[in-house]
């Protein structure tokens, strides 16, 4: 996971493309300020898809969390939660990732 993290932050196409599996998925559960509400299909379109999501939210930070006891990664910014992401993978590889960015979901994240 950290590697995929690592890239995920750095921008790394080629990166993230190696560390997905060929037919991930990434589904992005939103409010009208994303556009994605379909999953987004095979590892090119994912990367793509993914660092789109971080910069959709400039200044944000990445950080590995476990989600339900699932591995994923939180979308911070500064204290903020402007995300969540569940991480399945199988071996090395990632295969599905189900991404929360929709406010009134993520509302528990922020209590102070």
């Amino acid at each position: 996971m950290a590697e995929f993290l690592s890239a995920w932050e750095q921008g790394d196409l080629d990166g993230l493309v190696a560390l997905l599996h060929r037919r991930s998925s990434l589904t992005i559960d939103s409010d009208s300020a994303m556009s994605a509400t379909t999953p987004t299909d095979g590892a090119p379109a994912v990367a793509v898809a993914l660092i789109e999501l971080r910069d959709a939210y400039p200044g944000s930070k990445l950080a590995l969390a476990e989600i339900n006891t699932t591995p994923g990664v939180v979308i911070r910014i500064e204290r903020r939660v402007v995300g969540v992401v569940v991480v399945m993978a199988r071996g090395r590889k990632v295969r599905q990732m189900w991404a929360i960015v929709n406010p009134e979901k993520l509302a528990h994240w922020n209590r102070a």
